[in-house]
């Protein structure tokens, strides 16, 4: 794995503030409440814009953002569904299709990453080169504290 993919990843895994996965994949509102996470990541956010020196420029730019990519990885639930129904359309034929499976399953994950990838350009754009290496000092020591 390359320094870009690893930074990539880092940073993506950072500003997203893990709540991606749980967004996409999870209907449940998990252990803080039907809109807990939202606010406990809109803490975790500011507290991070704090430590970079943000100005409120750079926040409301941040804050939209993060909820165009949330509003759009809520938009690929759907695609989800479908998915599923395809895998469970095909283990239910007498042989199973591994190809059009993962097609399928590439096409999904390719409009994840592409939407995360327009965020973290966009993100990119929005903060100084100060700021973006303290970021990715930042996400670096969060993913070591998480053991990733």
């Amino acid at each position: 794995m390359g320094i870009g993919t690893v930074i990539f990843v880092s940073v993506a895994t950072f500003f997203v503030l893990g709540g991606v996965r749980r967004m996409l994949w999870m209907r449940h509102s998990g252990r803080w409440g039907r809109h807990g996470r939202r606010r406990m990541g809109g803490y975790v956010m500011n507290r991070v814009l704090d430590e970079l020196g943000a100005d409120d420029r750079q926040r409301s730019q941040v804050r939209s953002i993060k909820e165009k990519l949330f509003d759009g990885l809520r938009g690929l639930r759907g695609a989800r569904r479908e998915l599923l129904s395809k895998v469970l359309d095909r283990m239910a034929q007498d042989e199973l299709d591994a190809a059009a499976i993962d097609a399928a399953t590439d096409e999904l994950i390719g409009k994840a990453r592409a939407q995360v990838r327009q965020a973290l350009v966009d993100l990119h754009a929005t903060l100084t080169p100060d700021q973006r290496r303290k970021a990715v000092e930042l996400a670096r020591r969060r993913l070591a504290y998480f053991g990733a």
